[in-house]
């Protein structure tokens, strides 16, 4: 998300001007010193010593006395045989220094401390004092030291580059903002690419059997796999008793720690002994980790897979270098993982305690970070990380994210076009919404929404009604006027005749009810979910009445999704995977408890013109059965085979019954047009001449389901699931329309109408819908919830996440999460039937 609202262009501007660099093994904070500042900090000791350029490695005498140097210094106690560098040996000796004179120009000095000059810091200038520095940094590779004779200071250590003075580890040099982006090799982690993501093994796979010992444990497949190599065993013993664990414990006792060591290996080499007929020998040899070794084994190990964070990076996505970098104590990775409301927080307590210099350099950047930061807090999305995926976002969310962008760059006189922009928007986030869209307005720019909200509707300065119907009998401007007057006009012309009582003006004037009086029903069984703890969710227990409408709302980001689509649905699947006879045993004494989970989402129901509402919904069988009954079709000996686009003996083969042709776009997407063979029609001319009630195959695809329900009207299991389609507001789509040009709230009502049509005969189903009401007007939403209270009224079981206040009230069992979202929500607030009193409700609505 940062990236989506250029927040992370100046994260990376601000760690490449002000980011504190920190070694990568001892995080010890790097900075370069220039000479000048060197002096000064030399001069302000006031004692007399060495100014020395450290010389790593061996160097001939000679090519130092070529250079016109002539001593060096030397500590009798020195540890020469240590593995660390010159300068953490000095900067942690405690023994005196002794000069010592260059004479053999052959002889070989090791790891020495060259002297550039010899200097009382109280009387010399600073002028001497820099040219010396100089000096060093070029003998010594950028590194010098300021070193006491009287040791009554320790050693100074001065570099120009971004050395660690204990490990030597230079640091890169130069950070641009470059560094500090993951989709530039620069900056990216080189194990994942930058994704932050890997392809690893699922522990779950690889130990299925988890409370046995390791061998019993493991995956059938590869300890097959496995027991064939003698040094594969013997390696793997050598890992468990290095690590003090058991091969006979069970394996979900193991630490955390070791079981990583199992999945991604450990550097530390092993020594093995391998016995030959008449000699033995050793060797040392790694432990690669599962995920290296089963890589090497099959490439078609990929069901053993899952995406898991990557094990270098840990999801940061830079190279860890670069995470070293810090600001106010944050690398930028750390920052990015903070939600919109922290983040807001932690610049305000930034801007306060930096320093003068720091605030001049970052001012422009910092303000507009908060501007940014700001107006996604007004738009409702405080409670998202800025590091969240843009893919994992709800297209509401999305288009606020882009809403507030827009926001940030400061437009004028442009022309905003927003649809739905209250999608997953709670009622009490509403108004901020209008806010922001003021300001917008009154940046001189002009502002279009397609909306259904009351509310959205009631605050706009002007409102454009189409209708009065959808499809076919729509298409036509029933009012433009402001919405005070449309609803003055719909009170006043209520009684007329002609008036409809469907219009957007009633609904909004109080005439008409997306609602009807209905009790609700008090379930006696129930599906009890308990330590509910996923994502944001606080421990919580939730008893769903089964054979009823439960609503799930609360604000956005409360953990409506994650009860619902995850907790709630894994713990059905789980359930309905059992055999029979654990099942029936599980569900006893519960006749409502569901036989089927269906998830109705807004996915679509096919992504190219071959799919439709007509085969979805199973329309099309039956159709092509009337039509193989004809006559004609007899006396041709055509069978329903025939009238299907998808069999290759009726269909138009030039774009094989698509009715439409793909022109592949390379860098677009692709584009269809009709086929200029069948015009559309999906068939060949031969198939096209056989007729019912004058229609053929391809004219009955082109009626709206309003239109076929008429035509089919004796035909009563066709007629049914016509109905069905007509009961959730369906009525104007045509037969044959293709699944590409569906809305999503249109995928969502086909695919209840499906099960709507099956009526008594399907198995009890539990429905979990996400927004049912998405894009949906008035007079739609009240076909929707009639159809939602038959399915309920036949025994089935629907639980929905939503706003609409309307649908709430109507609903059997409340459930609302909160008070807020992230991690300020996943708490239970409520949890019954609708409540009447105002006083008791003001928290739900």
């Amino acid at each position: 998300m940062a990236t989506t609202t250029e927040i992370h262009d100046y994260l990376r501007i601000l760690f490449a001007r002000l980011g504190q660099v920190h070694c990568s093994k001892c995080e010890t904070h790097l900075h370069p010193h220039s000479p000048p500042e060197c002096a000064q900090t030399i001069k302000s000791t006031q004692v007399s010593g060495w100014i020395v350029a450290p010389i790593e490695g061996e160097i001939l005498a000679g090519e130092l006395l070529k250079s016109g140097f002539t001593k060096y210094l030397k500590s009798p106690k020195s540890q020469e045989t240590s593995k660390t560098n010159i300068v953490s040996r000095t900067l942690s000796s405690q023994s005196e220094w002794v000069e010592v004179r260059l004479k053999d120009p052959k002889a070989l000095i090791t790891d020495s401390l060259l002297i550039i000059d010899r200097i009382n810091a109280k009387n010399c200038t600073l002028k001497r004092i820099v040219e010396g520095i100089e000096t060093a940094y070029s003998v010594g590779r950028d590194k010098a030291l300021f070193i006491d004779r009287s040791q009554s200071i320790t050693p100074l250590f001065f570099s120009r580059s971004l050395i660690c003075p204990k490990h030597g580890s230079v640091f890169l040099e130069d950070l641009t903002p470059r560094h500090f982006s993951f989709n530039t090799k620069l900056g990216a982690c080189d194990s994942c690419d930058g994704l932050g993501k890997q392809q690893e093994l699922d522990w779950s796979k690889l130990f299925p059997d988890d409370v046995l010992p390791f061998w019993y444990a493991m995956h059938g497949w590869v300890k097959t796999s496995l027991i064939r190599s003698k040094r594969a065993e013997t390696l793997l013993t050598k890992v468990f008793e290095r690590h003090s664990i058991s091969m006979n414990d069970p394996v979900e006792d193991w630490p955390a720690k070791f079981k990583k060591i199992i999945l991604h290996g450990d550097p530390k080499p092993y020594l093995l002994k391998f016995q030959k007929r008449r000699s033995s020998y050793e060797e040392e040899v790694i432990w690669a980790g599962f995920n290296t070794i089963i890589d090497g084994w099959n490439n078609d190990a990929e069901w053993l897979r899952k995406e898991g964070v990557c094990s270098t990076c840990n999801g940061a996505r830079l190279k860890k270098e670069l995470l070293f970098v810090r600001l106010g104590g944050l690398n930028i990775a750390e920052l990015c993982d903070l939600n919109i409301k922290q983040a807001q927080q932690w610049w305000d307590s930034w801007e306060k305690n930096c320093s003068p210099k720091e605030r001049l350099i970052a001012d422009q950047a910092i303000q507009e970070l908060k501007n940014r930061l700001k107006y996604l807090n007004d738009v409702g999305l405080s409670y998202l990380e800025l590091s969240r995926e843009t893919r994992t976002l709800s297209g509401g969310e999305g288009q606020r994210i882009r809403l507030a962008s827009q926001l940030g760059s400061g437009l004028t006189r442009s022309l905003y076009i927003l649809d739905e922009p209250t999608i997953g928007l709670h009622t009490k986030d509403t108004a901020r919404l209008l806010a922001v869209l003021r300001g917008i307005q009154k940046m001189e720019n002009t502002i279009v929404v397609v909306e259904h909200d009351p509310i959205i509707m009631m605050e706009a300065d002007h409102i454009i009604d189409l209708g009065p119907g959808a499809g076919e009998f729509g298409g036509q401007v029933v009012a433009a006027t402001s919405p005070k007057k449309l609803v003055e006009i719909s009170v006043k012309d209520q009684k007329k005749s002609d008036f409809n009582i469907n219009s957007t003006g009633a609904y909004l004037a109080n005439l008409n009810s997306v609602s009807k009086q209905r009790t609700p029903q008090k379930p006696k069984e129930f599906i009890c979910l308990t330590s509910l703890n996923k994502n944001n969710l606080k421990n919580l227990s939730i008893s769903f009445g089964l054979g009823c409408l439960t609503a799930v709302t609360g604000v956005s980001g409360s953990g409506k999704s994650t009860l619902v689509l995850e907790e709630l649905k894994e713990h059905l699947e789980k359930i309905l995977a059992l055999p029979k006879k654990e099942f029936r045993e599980h569900i006893k004494g519960r006749s409502l408890f569901p036989e089927k989970l269906l998830v109705v989402d807004q996915k679509p129901i096919g992504k190219t013109p071959r799919s439709t509402p007509a085969s979805y919904t199973d329309v099309l069988t039956p159709i092509r059965d009337i039509f193989a009954q004809t006559k004609e079709a007899r006396k041709r000996g055509w069978k329903k085979g025939r009238f299907s686009y998808n069999a290759a003996e009726g269909r138009c083969e030039h774009c094989e019954g698509r009715g439409a042709l793909r022109i592949e776009m390379h860098f677009l997407s692709d584009v269809w047009i009709v086929c200029n063979h069948c015009s559309g029609s999906r068939f060949n001319n031969q198939t096209l001449t056989v007729t019912y009630k004058d229609k053929n195959i391809a004219d009955v695809l082109d009626l709206s389901i309003s239109q076929a329900a008429d035509l089919f009207k004796n035909h009563s299991a066709l007629k049914r699931k016509l109905s069905a389609l007509i009961k959730v507001g369906l009525g104007y789509l045509k037969l044959g329309q293709p699944a590409n040009q569906l809305s999503s709230g249109e995928a969502q009502r086909l695919k209840l109408a499906k099960e709507l049509a099956k009526g008594s005969r399907g198995h009890k189903c539990c429905f979990l819908l996400d927004e049912p009401t998405t894009g949906l007007h008035f007079g739609d939403q009240k076909l929707l919830l009639a159809a939602l209270h038959e399915l309920v009224e036949k025994g089935h079981t629907v639980v929905m996440i939503e706003h609409n206040l309307a649908f709430i009230k109507a609903s059997d069992q409340i459930v609302e999460l909160g008070p807020e979202g992230g991690a300020l929500g996943g708490e239970l607030l409520y949890c019954g039937p609708p409540i009447k009193t105002k006083s008791e409700s003001e928290h739900l609505l």
